[in-house]
């Protein structure tokens, strides 16, 4: 199970004197909506994460994901929340033809932040879908999480879609697993992210067969697209 990968995994990772790394269990639920309530309401834009509360994490584990759980002195301070899609648990783009690990978002609590969690946590459940049989996987961010947006790119995802409906979005939906650059455009287009952009302007560029691989720091804030392989030789 994914869940068993984490835990050999997590058991390998070292700690320091103060944080340790765990599986969260059935009695973590109300601390993790409660975590998840506290940041998300602190957050500087609405909609910039995702609302869990104690059913989304009954639901995670029902489909055979789990929750890494962060704490510090016994006190839960950051979780991540890895699950194999499924007919409960939906890739975000496609469908269930396809074997798809889904990260659903990091959540971390204020003092804890700019010390490399999240890509610690995505790094570890990546490996442990590996390990579990799925080498592709999907996460979905907000557009104007530009922190969180850099780190899944940076560990290969690229944006290929956005998604309005299901997680309160728009969201841009990231994959790995897939390279969108051999045989595409090599021009590049820069669309500025929000605050500064309309997210409206990267729908269209997706829809017609872009993909983002890289947050741009020049100037104004942006995500770059390149043309995907197919669209670009046709």
């Amino acid at each position: 199970m994914l869940a068993s990968a984490l835990a050999d995994l997590i058991a390998r990772h070292p700690n320091d004197d103060k944080t340790v790394l765990s599986l969260a269990r059935e009695g973590d639920d109300p601390l993790l909506a409660q975590l998840n309530a506290t940041v998300t309401d602190a957050a500087w834009t609405p909609d910039l994460m995702m609302r869990q509360d104690v059913s989304f994490f009954q639901s995670i584990r029902k489909s055979g994901g789990a929750a890494l759980v962060m704490r510090d002195q016994n006190e839960v301070c950051g979780y991540s929340v890895a699950v194999p899609a499924g007919p409960d648990m939906p890739p975000f783009l496609g469908d269930n033809a396809q074997r798809i690990g889904l990260l659903f978002g990091t959540v971390v609590a204020e003092p804890y932040r700019s010390r490399g969690w999240q890509r610690t946590f995505v790094k570890l459940r990546l490996e442990a879908f590996s390990i579990f049989g799925i080498h592709t996987c999907q996460a979905v961010v907000a557009p104007a999480n530009q922190w969180s947006l850099g780190n899944l790119l940076s560990e290969g995802f690229v944006v290929i879609g956005y998604e309005g409906q299901r997680t309160g979005g728009p969201r841009f939906v990231v994959q790995r697993g897939l390279d969108p650059l051999p045989g595409g455009s090599d021009e590049v287009t820069v669309l500025p992210l929000p605050p500064h952009g309309d997210v409206s302007a990267h729908t269209r560029l997706l829809d017609s067969g872009h993909m983002g691989f890289a947050v741009q720091h020049d100037g104004q804030l942006g995500l770059g697209y390149h043309r995907a392989a197919s669209e670009a030789n046709r």
